[in-house]
């Protein structure tokens, strides 16, 4: 009867080992391995028993020797101790999750899924400070839904946040794995581009542009077609101010927005202007 527990526990335990070194990930590679090195050994206690249990208590009548017998007893102590030990591993997996997901509330917006400002915020910090230290050109471009509030207000708000998640998607799907999108608040988004000049971020953004006067989102009212403004400013490696990059993208932005909207601008540093596209 022992061995009816022994053998399949032996191979849940190999089988969830497996699993937790093959599939375990950030943040979670730790705590997987740790786990899965306590299941091979509740696994070996629970072998070495169904071992001793063949060797020395098939028949009912001996088992009443087990309680005596120090190698059943350790290994029973040994399993109990592994045991502990998973419960122990359990709560570190919660623990991890807890705070894995409480890190992505902190830094994501809810609806659209992108970076909120202040995860915006310190990326910008560090990217200009690589941008400096490495002399890589650094790009913002900062995006406003065209007439969105009046969207809202003739569609509704429901038709607004299904805007609002179908750019978010539709820009991730044209930008590169370092660029970062974040929703500043609104309507208004900003990307940060690493390693792009100017000239590339403007193409960037016109693509963006293109790509979302194409798109037609699906709503219960009937389908729902929108454009975008565009600003672009690259960093200027003296003053190393991602503030003032993002001030005069959001300057070039409204430039877009008096040349007819549905229209890209760059800032031009010459000219304390912006040159639309």
């Amino acid at each position: 009867v022992g061995n009816v527990i022994n053998i399949p526990f032996v191979v849940v335990c190999g089988i969830s080992a497996w699993i937790l070194l093959r599939h375990g990930r950030a943040p979670f590679v730790t705590v997987s391995r740790v786990a899965a090195a306590i299941l091979c050994g509740e696994g070996a206690v629970a072998a070495y028993r169904a071992v001793l249990t063949n060797l020395r208590y098939m028949r009912p009548w001996q088992t009443v020797h087990a309680n005596t017998d120090s190698r059943w007893l350790y290994s029973l102590a040994g399993g109990a101790f592994l045991a502990s030990f998973m419960v122990m591993c359990y709560i570190w997996f919660l623990v991890t999750e807890l705070e894995s997901e409480l890190a992505e509330q902190a830094s994501t917006d809810c609806l659209t899924e992108t970076l909120n400002r202040r995860a915006m915020e310190e990326a910008a910090l560090r990217e200009v400070s690589r941008s400096i230290r490495y002399s890589h050109p650094l790009c913002m471009i900062v995006i406003d839904i065209d007439n969105f509030k009046h969207l809202n207000d003739s569609r509704g708000h429901g038709a607004g946040d299904r805007v609002l998640c179908a750019f978010a998607r539709q820009v991730k799907e044209t930008l590169r794995s370092p660029d970062l999108l974040a929703r500043l608040g609104g309507d208004e988004f900003a990307i940060l581009l690493p390693d792009s000049s100017s000239e590339v971020s403007k193409n960037v953004a016109e693509r963006i542009r293109q790509a979302i006067e194409a798109l037609e989102v699906p709503f219960e009212t009937g389908p729902v077609k929108f454009t975008i403004s565009a600003g672009v400013a690259e960093l200027d490696p003296v003053e190393g101010n991602w503030k003032t990059m993002i001030q005069r993208a959001d300057k070039a932005l409204y430039d877009a927005k008096r040349n007819g909207r549905n229209s890209v601008a760059v800032w031009a540093p010459e000219t304390e202007s912006s040159a639309p596209v």
